[in-house]
């Protein structure tokens, strides 16, 4: 018998033991059909190429030798269960939406929208100092966003009095996200992420706002709202404080 899957004469005809079957023999009693199913789409390319250089009628001028890293290396060989094997191959994209919110407007909104496209899960984290009283509670800005965004499954509303890239890492988050309404945004967004990135690795995503929303700003409501003026056409419909 030759080395493992060496080509080796028998019947006068040229064989080789696919180095393959010992994998597919262990899948096949542990996990069953659909392991054996996935390993063989993880090594398409292998197998044809092995079939092909194998088939009847062709001969090789020298053996032909495979090792078990050549096919399936050394992470591969250990087979994962169907479950965390398609865990790890896909891992969810949540992303993190964070500010005060102290009023959320209808800019942020678009954000939330916007960013939902980009994403599997959105996190929309309203950040507060508990030694500074913001325009409404943060309890009752949480209770706002949530019954705002009710009807989304995909979007969770939380709070926050910690560092935004510690919340970030608290939640699993892959990707932060921010909303810039100009050239000053953008630069203090712009260190921001630089930093959040040397602190914990977390990318961020900048988004500008529609030109015809870029002048909407939660300072620019709460001073409206100051003077008695009619706020709701920069708030989101469905969005109710009680104040």
């Amino acid at each position: 018998m030759t080395e493992y899957g060496q080509r080796e004469p028998a019947g006068g005809a040229a064989s080789v033991r696919c180095p393959h079957r010992r994998v597919l023999t262990g899948l096949a009693s542990q996990h069953g059909a659909s392991a054996i199913a996935a390993h063989c789409i993880r090594h398409r390319s292998t197998l044809h190429r092995h079939m092909q250089r194998n088939a009847p009628g062709t001969a090789s001028s020298h053996p032909v030798q495979y090792s078990k890293e050549h096919f399936c290396g050394k992470s591969r060989w250990r087979t994962l269960p169907p479950r965390k094997a398609k865990e790890r191959m896909k891992k969810e994209r949540i992303f993190l939406y964070s500010g005060s919110f102290d009023p959320f407007t209808i800019g942020h909104a678009d954000i939330v929208q916007r960013a939902l496209a980009l994403c599997d899960r959105l996190v929309i984290g309203i950040g507060y100092n508990e030694h500074k009283a913001g325009w409404t509670p943060v309890e009752e800005r949480l209770r706002a966003l949530k019954e705002l965004f009710a009807g989304q499954p995909q979007v969770r509303v939380e709070k926050y009095s910690c560092t935004t890239v510690d919340f970030a890492q608290q939640q699993g988050i892959t990707c932060i996200v921010r909303g810039v309404r100009g050239m000053t945004d953008m630069e203090y967004e712009s260190n921001m992420a630089t930093i959040n990135r040397q602190l914990a690795g977390i990318d961020t995503i900048l988004l500008p706002a529609r030109p015809e929303l870029a002048h909407v700003s939660s300072s620019m409501v709460r001073e409206l709202a100051h003077f008695n003026k009619d706020i709701s056409p920069y708030l989101p419909q469905g969005l109710h404080y009680i104040i």
